[in-house]
């Protein structure tokens, strides 16, 4: 570490205002205001916004408890595991109330760089003392008292911000592809919807098929219409479902060739790999359909069942209770694209079993029936979706790596083991992914 790198307490550098304790009187599904929780933190640090989870309040409060655009705030209770300490950058002006479970962080910036500072928080020395003096059994919360007494190392200001600048260019960069994916999935969506719920699919002229006045034929299975020389069959003559091999905890390594994919690393349309369990080599007996490749579509069987992920990344082994999506090329996007659908979710939701635990058959999930479109439009389809989706996927990829050397330079700045010219060197060294050669072609 640097000589000029001084060792310090937060109570030296920063200040933390308590939130307001907001009356649940007042809290509402909807409203003008957003009150945050420990929720809204991702655990590694960050802000997380999950918009159907908003909670609202339409009382009286002091406005100092609204927050301004890049306020710094930090998780004081431990919500779920992992977010004591947590530091997040409101993102946007005159929307988020400020809450008593957190904590809103200020400092003299003309002395201390704020980014630095919600960088500092996602170091793991810095996560540790905050949870050692933390209180409470069950849940863990913690007060600014504690938190001044966490002891750090601090740069001088100047280098404090050329950090901050770095971490926060490779942050932009994946917050932006994100960004991009979203909007590219959101497409998909609208051109499934349009083509394969309305019906209103390119005719023989260019023109939406039903709105044109396509003819439709009744299907008694799926009780409505839907378009001539169309079937109705069960979702299981095109689809199946193959679940994971049960892997032994006891063969588990803290590091590895092989990464095992579980539920808790398939969320909505992201795969996490930030908390894996690795193997050096696979069972002898493990089904080919378990060792993952990139493009494969996932689904969760347990907990939150339905949850979608696109694999991105190599090395991946598929546990049990986490489901591989197995199709011809020409339904893979159909398909995924038919259970992303929130009536499909909800399907799924009502016949998942278990008494403490929603746990979903894989037989199941394709008993049931669906429209199958004719090979001629499905072509058509494809070929709409496959620049989409290659596209995402290789954004996805890119995203992958940003992510890795930035998980690998935070540490390493924050502590002074890289040189910001060093660390700037590594990104410009960081390729591109390469475009993804036949993702979902028939």
């Amino acid at each position: 570490m640097n000589k000029d790198w001084q060792h310090k307490q937060f109570r030296n550098i920063i200040d933390i205002k308590h939130g307001y304790p907001f009356k649940g009187e007042f809290f509402s599904a909807s409203g003008k205001y957003v009150l945050l929780t420990p929720g809204n933190f991702f655990e590694a640090g960050g802000f997380k916004r999950v918009t159907a989870k908003d909670k609202y309040y339409i009382g009286e409060f002091p406005e100092e408890y609204l927050h301004k655009k890049d306020d710094l705030i930090v998780a004081m209770t431990e919500q779920a595991e992992g977010l004591l300490g947590s530091c997040a950058l409101v993102p946007e002006d005159n929307l988020y109330l400020h809450n008593q479970r957190l904590g809103h962080i200020t400092m003299n910036e003309n002395e201390v760089d704020k980014k630095f500072i919600y960088y500092l928080f996602q170091m793991k020395y810095i996560r540790k003392q905050i949870r050692l003096t933390s209180t409470g059994s069950k849940v863990k919360h913690t007060s600014p008292e504690r938190i001044y007494d966490v002891e750090l190392f601090l740069p001088p200001f100047a280098e404090q911000q050329k950090i901050a600048s770095i971490l926060s260019a490779l942050d932009k960069k994946i917050a932006i592809n994100n960004k991009i994916n979203n909007e590219l999935e959101a497409i998909a969506k609208t051109l499934y919807d349009y083509w394969f719920v309305q019906f209103d699919f390119p005719n023989a002229n260019g023109k939406p098929y039903k709105s044109s006045g396509g003819k439709m034929v009744y299907s008694e299975e799926l009780k409505r219409e839907i378009p001539e020389r169309w079937e109705t069959d069960l979702i299981s003559s095109k689809v199946q479902i193959n679940s994971g091999y049960p892997f032994s905890s006891k063969d588990y390594l803290l590091n590895g060739k092989f990464r095992i994919i579980t539920i808790k690393n398939v969320q909505d349309g992201e795969l996490l790999l930030n908390k894996v369990d690795y193997l050096d080599s696979m069972p002898e007996k493990l089904p080919e359909y378990c060792m993952l490749s990139i493009g494969d579509i996932l689904i969760s069987l347990t907990g939150n069942v339905g949850r979608m992920a696109i694999v991105d990344d190599y090395n991946l082994l598929l546990n049990q209770r986490v489901g591989k999506i197995v199709t011809h090329a020409n339904y893979l996007y159909y398909s995924y694209l038919f259970f992303l659908r929130d009536e499909n979710r909800l399907r799924l939701e009502k016949i998942a079993g278990g008494s403490s635990q929603s746990n979903l058959s894989p037989l199941d999930a394709v008993d049931d029936y669906m429209a199958i479109p004719t090979e001629k439009i499905l072509l058509k389809f494809n070929q709409r979706l496959n620049p989409i989706y290659k596209k995402m996927l290789s954004v996805k990829i890119e995203n992958r790596k940003l992510t890795q050397l930035r998980d690998w330079l935070l540490p390493m700045l924050m502590n002074g083991q890289v040189s910001v010219a060093d660390a700037k060197e590594q990104i410009d060294e960081l390729m591109v992914a390469e475009p993804v050669q036949g993702y979902g072609e028939s």
